[in-house]
């Protein structure tokens, strides 16, 4: 990892307030997350809300679900915002961070099946115990809804090649 990225995570490292013993490749997916979350939603909100990781998380680093640009993360949030609106605009985030310098084809792959995975309520895929609360996708009322936009960004984030310059 390059110095300007160590620089970088140093720094998001002390002003979220992590540990030091957080692993660098957690924080990489945290700062990452935290970086393309904000790009679309511009309040405050907890980074380790919208951080999935471990065990069979589909490939999927970040989840951000913002329904008529609101961050949700509970389907009592759905119900108020359909109780409240006449139409919703619904956008899916879904983030895969990877510190390493190659292009993988197959981390590629996983990432864009475990996203398909997160949409299709007929998936057997593992799935840890962050996502369940986060299927918000499979959600009974928006697939009701008449007025709904669905949009999907998806974020595949990958370490730049450092160069040595004779430094």
């Amino acid at each position: 990892m390059d110095r300007i990225i160590q620089g970088l995570l140093k720094a998001f490292r002390e002003e979220q307030s992590f540990n030091e013993d957080m692993s660098e490749t957690q924080l990489f997916e945290y700062f990452v997350n935290y970086c393309l979350v904000s790009k679309e939603y511009e309040s405050s909100f907890d980074i380790q809300e919208v951080s999935i990781g471990g065990c069979s998380d589909l490939a999927i680093d970040g989840i951000a679900i913002l329904v008529n640009g609101d961050l949700v993360e509970s389907t009592e949030e759905i119900e108020d915002l359909i109780k409240r609106n006449k139409s919703l605009t619904v956008k899916f985030i879904l983030i895969q961070a990877k510190t390493s310098n190659n292009f993988d084809s197959g981390d590629i792959a996983k990432f864009l099946i475990g996203v398909r995975a997160f949409f299709d309520e007929k998936s057997t895929l593992l799935k840890n115990e962050q996502l369940p609360d986060l299927q918000l996708s499979r959600h009974a009322s928006l697939r009701s809804f008449d007025f709904l936009t669905l949009s999907l960004i998806q974020y595949c984030v990958l370490l730049p090649r450092t160069t040595n310059f004779g430094v």
